[in-house]
């Protein structure tokens, strides 16, 4: 793999923070130099210098563009990603929710990258622990990414042990199939139905919204995605997370995000701890 200059990654780095507010520090510029190789392969480039040149001279169209976000916003995910978030939501986001709710049986939770669906799937095994009467509930668990081979591999709902490494193995009986052919398990059904996956991008689209499903939500998950996105692109995005909550809403993201917020939280929030924050009634 032939090493870009650091004048070109420089400048993609600025057209990247400007365009769609994404920005690589110096800690990570080698991601974006890993990005910018596989992008170039899967857009048919000879060499990663065209498609540079293409991009900074504004030849992309929108499908090019979000193929080069996908690639740059690859992110690692497994089931019960940090057990503790999980905890929370089973002994106290979802008790205190339900009674709140009073007898109205409507819950709306989000995913906000969600990339292969290990963490919408790690929701739906939570509700489906929690909430016995589940099934009398009016009940929507919305999981978006920008990234739309993920989405389709999160459809699937088949996954391999690696993505197992921190949920009780116990779990894995009750809520998926024997391993197929190819070492993978399947989600049952009742899982698997409980999600609905669609295309979004925080960084460009509008929300919250009717028509993405994006409004009156109880609960955001959020995590390890506000660190590709510039402090300001961030403030943005986190204003609208919050105008996407019902008043009492959660918005639960990751330690790295969470730090993005420490200058202004989101209009509306307030915090909860490192990575919570509730919305004002």
């Amino acid at each position: 793999m032939k090493s870009v200059e650091n004048d070109l990654l420089n400048a993609v780095n600025e057209f990247l923070s400007e365009r769609v507010g994404l920005y690589f520090s110096e800690m990570r510029i080698s991601d974006l130099e890993r990005g910018l190789h596989k992008a170039a392969g899967e857009l048919d480039y000879a060499n990663v210098n065209n498609c540079i040149n293409d991009l900074l001279g504004n030849c992309f169209s929108r499908l090019q563009m979000q193929i080069l976000v996908r690639n740059l916003t690859i992110g690692e995910t497994y089931f019960f990603r940090d057990p503790a978030v999980f905890l929370a939501l089973e002994d106290k986001i979802l008790p205190e929710l339900i009674k709140r709710k009073r007898g109205r049986k409507v819950l709306r939770i989000w995913s906000a990258g969600c990339s292969t669906g290990e963490e919408p799937y790690s929701i739906a095994i939570s509700i489906l622990r929690t909430i016995r009467d589940f099934d009398r509930w009016n009940l929507s668990l919305l999981a978006t990414d920008l990234n739309t081979h993920s989405i389709e591999k999160a459809r699937k709902g088949a996954y391999s042990p690696w993505s197992f490494r921190t949920m009780p193995e116990d779990f894995i009986p009750l809520f998926f199939d024997k391993m197929q052919e190819d070492g993978q398990f399947s989600l049952k059904e009742s899982v698997r139905n409980l999600v609905t996956f669609s295309y979004l991008n925080l960084a460009e689209d509008n929300f919250p919204s009717l028509s993405s499903n994006t409004n009156d939500i109880d609960i955001i998950f959020c995590r390890n995605v506000l660190i590709y996105f510039t402090q300001q692109k961030c403030k943005e995005i986190g204003d609208k997370l919050s105008a996407s909550l019902n008043p009492g809403g959660i918005l639960i993201t990751s330690a790295n995000d969470s730090t993005r917020f420490i200058t202004a939280t989101p209009n509306g929030l307030e915090r909860i701890n490192a990575t919570m924050f509730r919305k004002l009634t």
